[in-house]
């Protein structure tokens, strides 16, 4: 009697898929065509980088894949779920309960303090106060950053200001992480430190990255690093990744 192999284990989905994806603004009366049909896919945990020039699409492709705007055309899905579709409301929850932003200028509220600033999503989504300050000094703590917690922004260093940025953007325990040039504003030194954490955080909690940057060894440290140049990934970057 013969045996027989069960079927494989399907796959779970990948944290973004995209097909085609276009974004185009019109301008009076003529169209510019930003990203020119992008076909990817970034599995869960997978860090990723985005060069190219300034004007190339790079943060454009953040904001489509942060639901902050939505695709002229093409399909864009989120650990399986399609994204065509969503409400305002909808794509705010999954923001608030999915994906983390961080950005090269801090944008901390300058009157409030460290430890309020970290936990605004956690009071935005609803939780206790008493219980999102934990949650928020805790994650400052895992940062280095105890002994700052009732400072203001002001009285911090650019590094500490952008540690801050980032222990707001993990707080609420994303999937998914944007950065936009988040070294940008720093020295080698804030820069790498930045960096380390951020690779640690993200191995640890199995979290996607999509990093975009100027700064090519930020950007040679990621799993795979794509090139964006005037709205196309390039062929290389193109057919990684894809089935």
């Amino acid at each position: 009697m013969s045996s027989r192999h069960p079927p494989p284990a399907s796959l779970p989905p990948p944290a973004i898929r995209a097909v085609g994806l276009r974004k185009s603004f019109w301008q009076g009366q003529r169209c510019i065509e930003v990203l020119k049909g992008l076909d990817f896919m970034i599995q869960e945990g997978e860090i990723i980088s985005v060069i190219g020039p300034s004007g190339a699409g790079k943060s454009t492709l953040l904001h489509l894949i942060g639901l902050m705007d939505h695709p002229s055309d093409g399909t864009l899905e989120l650990f399986g779920e399609p994204t065509a579709n969503l409400s305002d409301a909808t794509s705010s929850f999954w923001r608030n309960r999915w994906i983390g932003f961080l950005f090269q200028f801090h944008h901390l509220l300058p009157e409030l303090s460290v430890w309020e600033n970290v936990m605004l999503p956690l009071r935005i989504r609803g939780m206790d106060r008493r219980l999102a300050a934990e949650r928020a000094c805790e994650m400052l703590d895992t940062l280095g950053l105890a002994e700052r917690l009732s400072h203001r922004p002001a009285e911090l260093s650019g590094g500490e200001q952008q540690r801050v940025a980032f222990a707001r953007a993990l707080v609420p325990e994303p999937r998914l992480l944007l950065a936009d040039e988040p070294t940008g504003n720093l020295d080698q030194r804030q820069g790498e430190e930045l960096r380390r954490l951020l690779w640690n955080q993200a191995r640890q909690r199995q979290m996607t990255v999509v990093l975009v940057t100027h700064q090519q060894p930020l950007a040679a440290a990621a799993d795979r690093q794509w090139t964006l140049v005037d709205g196309q990934l390039q062929k290389e970057a193109l057919s990684v990744g894809l089935e």
